[in-house]
Order: C-alpha cells, then structure tokens, then sequence
C-alpha cells in the first residue's frame, strides 16, 4: 500500500507524495496514479507499458494468424472453400509463390474430396508437385489432363517438362516430339529436341525438327541453320542430307499430288505429298506390307492435311521419290490413309529445297546448299 509522506509532488505542489513510480522511480502523489489501480506507476509510464503490451499482442495475432493460414488451414482442412474454382486456383498460385507448394497439393486433395473434380487445377498441382521433386503426384497430374486433353500441345509439353526433369529423358523425347507434332509451328520445341537428342548420344536425330523449324520459319532460321550445318559435318550425320533433284507433276485441278516413292530401298508404294503434314505417314497395311514392327513405336497424334491421326511414332532408314532421297526419317504408322499407301509429310520434304511452279504443273526438290 502506498506511504503518505510530508514530501510534495513535484508534478502537484499542494499534495503529498506516496511513493516512487516502480517504473521511472520518480516521486507521485495520489493524482500520478492512473485510476483505478493501486500499482505504484505514473501515467506515463502506465501509458507506455500498455502501448508496448498492445504491440506485443497485435504481433502475436498477426504471427499465429500467418500459422493458421499457412500451415494449419491447408493441412487440417480449416478453410471453407465453398467449391470456389477461381479461389482455389488463385490460391494454389499464391502457394507455390511463396514456396509452400506441399500447401497447394494438400489442398488440392482435399477440394477434390469436397468439390469433386476439377481439371484446371491439376496444371498447379503439377507445377507444386515438380518443386518438391514428388513425380509420381506430377505425372499423375500430367496424365489426366492429357486423357482429357489429348491434343492439346502445350500439355505434352508440360509432361516432357515433368519427365526431363524427374530424368526420364527417351520418354521426355517423345512427349516433346508429339507436342512438334500438334503444334509444328512452335518455335522452342525444335531447339529443345536438338539439345535432347545431343544428351542422349543421339545428334543426329535433331535434324528432323530443326529442318521443320526452318521450313515454316526462313525468315528467322539463322540459328537452325548453323545447328543443321553442325550435324551435318558430324560424320554420323553426313547421310541424313537430302540429295539428288527431282520434278514431280502437280493437277492443274487441285487433286492431290501422287507419286512413287521407294521406303528403305526397296519397297515401292503410293504416296501423297503432305505439306501439311509433320512427318511422313504410312498406312499400317503397307507398314505390315513391308515388314516394319510399328505396334513396338509410341503410341501418338500427328497432325495432316485431313486432320489429326492416331498412330505410332517411329524412323524408317531411306525414303526416295524419283531422283532425290533421304536418310532417317521421322515416320508415323497410322490406320486409314485412303487410296493411298502413305503421306511425304515435312520429315522428308523439309530435308529439301522446294520450289512449286503452279503454271507449269511441277514442284520441284532439289538438294539444299
């Protein structure tokens, strides 16, 4: 209990002190003391224990704040999404920005549980999973999508991603070739082949889709071309430029344009040639016809003037058309062609210089320089 003395306040000169302030240790009188308490303390000092306690306290708040909306909401389930599909996207992103992506996939799991499914948000799912090094999670993602997707180009790509990393390089290889062969205009998906093929000890196998990147591309293929030069004086490679000339007649009424073409040297067929296809197409008829084991190649879609096709990836060793040929070529076995035994898609035509002259009936291939 405070002490009246004879002292005065030095603050009140006409009331007795009753103490030193615990805090300041400055002498008060009855009037210092904040009302309501019987602690020795000044008012200022008072005030200032209270502001640093409020302080503390609004750190704790925001502190344990930031934990429950982290850590426990995403791994308890304390969060009402209500079903929002644009919220738990947004905040899947927020997560993996801010390095919590375990926080994302936790989530993810459990909108699906309560919300059913939801394919947009697997495209975060893998992004989280393939931080964190869980590839089974991102493949599994990766796979959805494209069972949902499956030709969707940017979503094979997605999946080559996933598998170059996780190391799987031969079937990154073949996500990458059939995400060329949905979208042949790409332009990063050449020169990422290119660099794969040279990790695999397999160079020359980069020369399909650099040729195919300078066909739809001449005004910017300076930088596939000196990659095509490269390969071309690698010994391995020497073989794989196109050579000869060739004149082949065109209809003067649109029809498609037909002609012999001789498959590894001695198989003769009935080919179209396909602009507008990426590779060169063989029905499965001829395929079996001559002997080629397509059903061991990757199952995949290839893009053709008709469309989108089903079949199975692989290369044939010699493709000749009258007077020119070329050496590993990139080939798809598909099922229905028509009245005809295969398409000359972009793997055979770009090894070439082509040259249409509509008037005189003809395109011409001839070796390039």
């Amino acid at each position: 209990m405070p002490i009246v003395t004879e002292k005065k306040c030095p603050k009140h000169p006409l009331r007795q002190v009753i103490g030193k302030c615990r805090k300041c240790n400055r002498f008060i009188c009855d009037i210092c003391v904040p009302y309501g308490t019987n602690r020795l303390i000044c008012v200022e000092c008072n005030l200032f224990s209270n502001r640093i306690k409020a302080a503390v306290l609004m750190v704790l708040v925001a502190v344990m704040g930031a934990y429950i909306y982290f850590e426990l909401i995403p791994k308890y389930g304390w969060f009402k999404y209500e079903c929002d599909r644009v919220k738990v996207l947004k905040q899947c992103n927020e997560f993996i920005i801010n390095d919590k992506s375990k926080s994302c996939l936790i989530m993810s799991d459990e909108f699906f549980e309560k919300c059913g499914y939801y394919d947009q948000l697997h495209r975060y799912r893998n992004a989280a999973a393939r931080r964190l090094s869980e590839w089974k999670i991102a493949l599994e993602s990766a796979n959805i999508l494209i069972d949902v997707y499956p030709d969707n180009a940017e979503l094979r790509w997605m999946r080559g991603g996933t598998l170059e990393e996780k190391g799987d390089l031969r079937l990154a290889v073949n996500d990458y070739e059939q995400s060329l062969a949905l979208m042949p205009r790409a332009t990063q998906t050449p020169f990422h082949l290119a660099s794969l093929y040279q990790r695999l000890g397999e160079p020359c196998s980069g020369v399909s889709p650099l040729e195919q990147y300078s066909y739809y591309h001449p005004d910017q293929s300076e930088n596939a071309n000196r990659l095509l030069n490269k390969l071309y004086s690698d010994p391995r490679c020497s073989t794989m430029h196109g050579s000869g000339k060739a004149k082949i007649k065109i209809s003067q009424d649109g029809h498609p344009i037909i002609s012999q073409a001789l498959i590894n040297g001695v198989h003769a067929g009935r080919f179209m040639i396909d602009t507008g296809a990426t590779v060169v197409v063989l029905s499965s008829a001829f395929a079996e016809k001559i002997g080629i084991h397509y059903q061991e190649w990757p199952a995949c879609l290839s893009q053709t003037a008709n469309g989108m096709a089903d079949g199975h990836f692989g290369y044939v060793d010699q493709v000749a058309v009258q007077g020119v040929e070329a050496r590993h070529i990139q080939t798809i076995v598909t099922k229905n062609l028509g009245g005809v035994d295969g398409l000359l898609g972009l793997s055979f035509l770009s090894r070439f210089k082509i040259n249409m002259d509509a008037e005189k009936g003809y395109i011409s291939l001839s070796q390039k320089n």
